[in-house]
């Protein structure tokens, strides 16, 4: 994509000072022509140069960053009015905005590993997973935006915020951190303030702990969110996600909700030096590290899932093979006394559930961890410990003793389990 930019409310010569820095931050993007190009207006009235040309790579980034093909979710119902709309129609809010509903980037989504996160947590019950697929039934969506908050890869989207847009203004955050940026998340954006990113969602639902944490580990002083009108259907879960997404940070970074109240020109905060992250992609990924680098050690760490495993586990390892985050690790000893040993990574696991419905056994269960950033970020913890069961002619492992026990079960009365490994098995029948 081309831009032919447009500097509104600019001084004399400030679109000249800006076009060196513009062109080496955006290279082969501002046209100089009007053939095949998309315009671009930014107010940078009242700015200096330097809050000028942060607006404009914010503005720049942001349209960039959500030039991308989507696929809006298949409906699985009537296509009627949502709640919200109606309240439209009966003169309650603007019945002619239109009301951009969740749409999904196919590329990424864990749907296929068994994750149901965004159906789980939608409280209008209005999406699905049929076949494979996930849809929505348009006469229940009431645009709250949750199930967007919810995914834990960023796959969902609601207009006009997208992930990569997101992400794509975080970055110029991230590169002028140490000027102390505000970044707001908002339903509707007011005047342009120096150092203030304003991020447009469709509604204040859309932003949960993940983008909070994002924008945190972009280095940002502090962020806002504000949801103008207080008529977000969303916006009790938002205020939730701050509120624990605060707990975690604790008050040496702000990080506040607003409602009906004008949002301030700089909001109190310290400023700090972005997170060092990978070269990763994923969002899940990516929150994950922003969570160890901005949470307390001691705080809460919000967005986590624990694994519980029940005395049924054979620890036969399928947990291990379906997880596509590696979470599950199976280790065994050695020697007399050797065991297995059954361990779980809580800072890999996005929570798809792929290990608890592969579960032979209906032994795991994922819940909402209650472990500090500290716990959380410990490699590894043991969740279920069995005794190895050694041949009894050549001591190579031969499988758990609950394994073996469960074999024993199934077989019935009268016939046992010999405890020999395959070859000595083999060379007994021959």
């Amino acid at each position: 994509m081309r831009l032919r930019l447009r500097l509104h409310g600019a001084s004399d010569g400030l679109a000249r000072r800006l076009a060196a820095p513009l062109g080496a931050r955006f290279p082969g993007v501002l046209a100089g022509g009007d053939d095949g190009v998309v315009p671009l207006t930014v107010d940078v009235t009242g700015l200096d140069d330097a809050a000028a040309l942060f607006e404009v790579c914010v503005q720049v980034a942001w349209v960039l960053g959500s030039d991308r093909p989507t696929d809006p979710l298949p409906a699985i119902g009537g296509h009627g009015v949502s709640r919200r709309g109606l309240f439209g129609l009966l003169g309650v809010g603007a019945a002619d905005v239109p009301e951009p509903v969740p749409r999904l980037q196919l590329r990424g989504c864990q749907r296929a590993s068994g994750c149901q996160r965004c159906i789980a947590a939608c409280p209008a019950g209005a999406l699905s997973l049929a076949q494979g697929q996930l849809g929505l039934e348009h006469e229940l969506c009431t645009r709250c935006g949750v199930c967007v908050a919810a995914c834990p890869v960023g796959v969902l989207e609601q207009p006009p915020a997208t992930e990569a847009g997101v992400l794509a203004v975080l970055d110029q955050v991230r590169q002028q951190a140490s000027s102390g940026v505000t970044v707001v998340f908002t339903c509707s954006p007011g005047p342009v303030r120096p150092w203030a990113v304003q991020i447009p969602v469709g509604s204040i639902g859309a932003v949960g702990a993940r983008w909070l944490v994002d924008a945190l580990a972009a280095g940002a002083q502090a962020v806002l969110v504000r949801c103008s009108d207080g008529v977000c259907p969303g916006r009790e879960h938002a205020a939730g996600a701050v509120a624990a997404v605060s707990e975690l940070v604790g008050d040496d970074m702000t990080v506040r909700y607003l409602e009906k109240k004008a949002m301030p020109v700089v909001a109190t905060g310290v400023p700090r030096q972005p997170v060092p992250m990978s070269a990763k992609t994923d969002g899940w990924a990516r929150f994950a590290a922003g969570v160890m680098g901005v949470g307390r050690p001691d705080a809460p760490a919000v967005g986590f899932v624990d694994a519980q495993v029940g005395e049924a586990c054979t620890s036969c390892g399928v947990c291990v093979q379906v997880c596509p985050r590696g979470a599950w690790r199976l280790a065994g000893g050695e020697g007399a006394q050797a065991g297995t040993t059954l361990s779980f990574q809580a800072g890999a696991c996005s929570g798809c559930g792929a290990c608890v419905g592969c579960c032979p056994e209906h032994a795991l269960a994922l819940v909402v961890s209650r472990a500090s950033v500290s716990e959380v970020a410990a490699a590894w913890r043991p969740v279920h410990a069995d005794e190895l069961v050694l041949c009894r002619l050549c001591g190579k492992p031969v499988g758990s003793r609950a394994m073996l026990a469960r074999i024993n079960a199934v077989l019935g009365p009268g016939a046992r389990l010999d405890e020999l490994c395959p070859s000595c098995k083999q060379e007994r029948v021959l």
